[in-house]
C-alpha cells in the first residue's frame, strides 16, 4: 500500500510540474499573421517542445516522453542559439569569431551527447574527432580575440 501511495504522490507531483507545459507539446498558430506584422523569431529545431514560445527544459522534455538524448540535444541547441546571438560590430573578422566560438561549443556539446548515448562506433569516433578539432579551433579563436583586445589597448607607435 505504501508503495502505491509513493507512486501516486510522485505521479501527482510530476503532473503538477508538467501540467503548465502539457499544452506546449504542439504549437499551432490560430491564423498566420501578415508578413509585415510578423516579429523576427529565432528558428527552433524541428520537434522541439515549446512552452510560451521558449524551448522547454530537458527535465520537462523527458517528463513529456522524450528520450534523454533528445532532451539533451534540444538543450544544447538552445544554449548554442543563445550564445550565437552576438551584437555585430561591423568587423567581419571579430563578428565571425564571436559567432563561431559558441557554434563550435554547440558542436562539442552535441558530440558529447553522442558519446554518452550513441551506439554506432563510426559516429562515436566522428564525435570524438569533433570534440578534439572544435576544442582546438575554439582555442585558436580565443587567442585571436585576446590578441585583438591587446592590440586595441596598445597606443600607436610615434
Amino acid at each position: 500500500m505504501e508503495k502505491i501511495m509513493k507512486k501516486s504522490l510522485a505521479f501527482a507531483i510530476l503532473t503538477l510540474i508538467a501540467a503548465p507545459f502539457a499544452s506546449a507539446q504542439t504549437v499551432t498558430p490560430a491564423a498566420p499573421a501578415p508578413p509585415e506584422a510578423a516579429a523576427p523569431v529565432m528558428p527552433m529545431p524541428p520537434g522541439m517542445p515549446m512552452a510560451h514560445g521558449m524551448p522547454m527544459s530537458p527535465t520537462v522534455s523527458i517528463a513529456l516522453g522524450q528520450s534523454p538524448s533528445t532532451a539533451a540535444y534540444q538543450a544544447s541547441m538552445a544554449k548554442m542559439d543563445k550564445g550565437m546571438d552576438v551584437p555585430y560590430t561591423g568587423n567581419a573578422d571579430a563578428d565571425f569569431v564571436a559567432g563561431m566560438i559558441p557554434h563550435h561549443q554547440g558542436a562539442i556539446d552535441m558530440a558529447e551527447i553522442e558519446l554518452k548515448y550513441g551506439h554506432d562506433q563510426k559516429i562515436r569516433d566522428l564525435a570524438a574527432r569533433i570534440v578534439a578539432s572544435q576544442t582546438h579551433e575554439i582555442g585558436v579563436m580565443q587567442k585571436w580575440q585576446t590578441a585583438q583586445k591587446s592590440a586595441a589597448k596598445t597606443p600607436p607607435k610615434k
